[in-house]
């Protein structure tokens, strides 16, 4: 497994530069949130399909292909992105 530690302070933009530099289309992750308590860090769990922005226009790595609301976890939110190795 591989890890990303987004840097204290970064931008939604810089985060997500960042996180699509590290994952692609395909990859099974587990992201992690900022500023959560210990037990509810885990945001999301799952495949990457998309890099997608919601209804406000602010973006989020889309997990398993649901939105925002449901599964996928935005840009502002997340404090690590773990790539899950496959086998």
């Amino acid at each position: 497994m591989t890890e990303l530690t987004v840097p204290e302070g970064a931008t939604e933009r810089e985060t997500a530069r960042l996180v699509e530099e590290f994952v692609a289309v395909g990859d099974e992750v587990e992201v992690r949130r900022e500023r959560i308590a210990d037990a509810d860090r885990i945001a999301a769990v799952g495949e990457v399909t998309g890099f997608e922005a919601d209804e406000e226009g602010r973006g989020y790595l889309e997990i398993d292909g649901h939105p925002v609301s449901q599964h996928s976890v935005r840009y502002d939110e997340i404090r690590t992105v773990t790539k899950i190795d496959a086998g």
